[in-house]
């Protein structure tokens, strides 16, 4: 993933721990979702693989409003239910 272009995505800087910078210690932790549009990054969620829990998330400003976001979240694993998202563990 090309991490220069998804920091344009950002409205705000990602926490020490969630940076590119902590990401890119232990890339193999994670699993990286990309939306591209025309060849070109949309959005994008990198999930954490041990706690599930969403370490960056965000879409660029100009397609935003299309249903990238749920989009991201469904292929992560997500379930929408009773206008929000929540992570069903199939037992």
């Amino acid at each position: 993933m090309d991490f220069e272009q998804i920091k344009g995505f950002w409205d705000y800087k990602p926490s020490w721990q969630n940076s590119i910078t902590s990401i890119d210690v232990v890339l193999e932790t994670f699993t990286y979702l990309v939306v591209n549009l025309d060849n070109t990054i949309a959005g994008y969620g990198i999930i954490d693989d041990k706690t599930g829990d969403i370490t960056q998330f965000a879409v660029n400003k100009e397609n935003r409003g299309k249903g990238l976001a749920s989009s991201i979240l469904a292929k992560s694993g997500f379930e929408y239910h009773v206008g929000q998202f929540e992570m069903v563990l199939k037992l």
